[in-house]
């Protein structure tokens, strides 16, 4: 099994970030736990989460490869949020304890990492990055009609002004 061409970690990063944790351990392999075929596996998912997170957002779910050649810049983050969020499935499988000393958890920081990173796709970060969106976010928004079914005006849930109080408005102390 190997990663796919649609994840953007590889094994090898996920090592790079959290190998330290369970000693002597060289490299992921088929008598390590998790193994290089489970680490695989968790980088896959967590790209289907990512994916999903740009469909959402009106990117395209490319390949890594033409996210590199397209958006160069937004390859590497993408990147490193993958790797986030496969070293945060991971640690959660361990009992990691936290250092008394620091009030450091792997585990807890690369969760908040993988959080935040899905919280910046939503927004303008990717399309600043060089990333172009395959669909305009306006075609998630609704349009009504002013009238019910039956040809009835509808009447607007929220008013302009509906939470003032007569003679507490900043314009009564003019008169």
């Amino acid at each position: 099994m190997a990663v796919s061409t649609y994840s953007y970690g590889t094994v090898a990063l996920v090592h790079d970030k959290i190998g330290w944790i369970v000693p002597g351990l060289s490299a992921f392999s088929v008598s390590t736990a998790p193994t290089e075929a489970e680490v695989e596996a968790v980088l896959d998912a967590i790209a289907n989460e990512i994916h999903a997170a740009l469909m959402e957002s009106g990117y395209p779910a490319d390949t890594k490869a033409n996210v590199t050649t397209n958006a160069p810049r937004a390859v590497g983050w993408l990147e490193r949020l993958n790797v986030a969020g496969a070293c945060a499935d991971i640690l959660s499988s361990f009992a990691v304890a936290q250092n008394d000393e620091t009030g450091y958890n792997p585990g807890t920081y690369w969760r908040r990492v993988y959080d935040n990173g899905k919280k910046l796709i939503a927004g303008r970060f990717l399309n600043d990055m060089g990333l172009t969106r395959s669909k305009a976010l306006s075609s998630h928004l609704v349009s009504t009609s002013y009238q019910d079914t039956d040809g009835n005006t509808k009447l607007p849930f929220f008013k302009r002004r509906m939470w003032e109080v007569p003679s507490t408005s900043i314009d009564d102390e003019d008169d």
